[in-house]
């Protein structure tokens, strides 16, 4: 899962080529809008440079998927399915596919970044990233019948859409794929994630308790620092249980250190601390 998480960019958080992509082509569209086009050169390179990266990132997922196959994972028939109606568009997964396979193997084709800048009345900026499609027609031996059905149907190769699409599809996988194919029952990803979460929560234990030295006699109030340690959502179940008590210590104890290694202790200088 991490290392798919690696390559290809987490689809749930804004890393990866596909994010960069997003941020190159909002600063051209903004360039457009305010200086002109002395970037469009610039833009070509770095998104070409960044759909490399995405086309090779969607080719491990796919060799991670012929991995699974190799496993002869107990739930490769479900996992079949969801892959299946995830990637629901095989003609872009295609051209993905065969992308890569032009960029590794034949030729870097390069973005082309356009634009329109209407002044008047209305100003507008229209602005896009594509692909020159007439040159990939001309690589005759470069596509197979889905790809190329792709090509025919799309008159402009919108690489932000294309991009987009692909990724929708990539997330719905990513959401399903871990307990699809049984990843997450076993018990060598459990104790994996159980040894990942316990350097986590040995890491806080440590800090909180070199934290917590003198904090009584110097008056701290705790409910002025927890916004720092956990998140919005986090604090808004906190608040929902009485502020001053050993329940809601004992619930912010449980957030951070699912596993326990918070000692008798700790947890009864934290009750002081919070009054309770």
């Amino acid at each position: 899962l991490e290392s798919l998480n690696r390559r290809f960019g987490n689809p749930q958080t804004s890393t990866g080529p596909r994010a960069s992509l997003v941020q190159l082509f909002g600063h051209f569209h903004a360039t457009l809008m305010y200086d002109g086009f002395e970037i469009t050169e610039e833009v070509a390179w770095k998104t070409t440079h960044e759909v490399f990266k995405y086309v090779f990132a969607a080719a491990a997922l796919i060799q991670a998927y012929r991995r699974f196959q190799t496993c002869e994972l107990p739930n490769m028939a479900a996992f079949d399915l969801v892959r299946k109606s995830s990637f629901s568009d095989p003609e872009l997964m295609g051209f993905v596919q065969k992308l890569r396979n032009c960029f590794g193997h034949q030729m870097l084709l390069q973005v082309v970044p356009t634009g329109k800048v209407t002044y008047g009345e209305d100003f507008k900026v229209e602005s896009a990233l594509t692909f020159d499609r007439e040159l990939l027609l001309s690589l005759k031996d470069t596509w197979n019948a889905d790809a190329k059905s792709f090509l025919n149907k799309n008159k402009e190769l919108n690489v932000m859409k294309i991009v987009a699409e692909y990724h929708r599809m990539a997330s719905v996988l990513h959401k399903s794929y871990a307990s699809a194919s049984g990843v997450i029952h076993s018990s060598g990803y459990r104790e994996y994630m159980r040894c990942k979460q316990a350097l986590i929560s040995a890491g806080n234990v440590a800090s909180l308790g070199i934290m917590l030295q003198g904090a009584k006699q110097r008056g701290t109030d705790p409910y002025a620092h927890i916004s720092s340690y956990f998140t919005k959502s986090e604090l808004g179940q906190i608040y929902c249980l009485r502020t001053k008590s050993r329940e809601q210590v004992d619930y912010m104890i449980t957030l951070r250190d699912p596993l326990g290694f918070c000692d008798d202790s700790l947890r009864h200088r934290l009750y002081e601390i919070f009054d309770c």
